[in-house]
């Protein structure tokens, strides 16, 4: 994984990956949210959000926050906000879903869907 801040860096890193391996293949994501390592997690079911949201932390360890990465969860109190803007997209895509969410400032933004999400860190709540 490689971080570029402008799109200077982008150009030179494509460069270099597709000189050094012209075949190789290679994903360019744009950075979402303000809170790198943190994200929310909403378990939904039959296209409704449950009653139950988990803030997942890496302890800056990575940008990564599933506990199957080593983060760590916390209860957090689901709002209407939340449920709509998870329900919305698993409407359109899944019975059954985790929907990451994070934070850009105050507003919430959509990380992915997992059409099969972990459970756990959810049990103690």
């Amino acid at each position: 994984m490689c971080e570029c801040e402008s799109p200077n860096q982008l150009r030179a890193l494509v460069e270099l990956i597709t000189k050094l391996d012209p075949k190789r293949l290679f994903l360019v994501q744009e950075y979402l949210g303000d809170r790198p390592g943190t994200d929310l997690r909403v378990l939904c079911l039959g296209g409704r959000a449950l009653n139950v949201a988990m803030k997942r932390s890496s302890g800056g360890k990575d940008f990564r926050s599933g506990i199957s990465t080593g983060g760590t969860g916390a209860r957090f109190d689901m709002t209407r906000e939340i449920a709509e803007i998870s329900e919305k997209i698993v409407q359109q895509m899944l019975d059954i879903a985790g929907v990451d969410l994070l934070w850009k400032g105050d507003d919430m933004v959509i990380c992915e869907v997992n059409s099969a999400p972990g459970f756990r860190g959810f049990e103690t709540y």
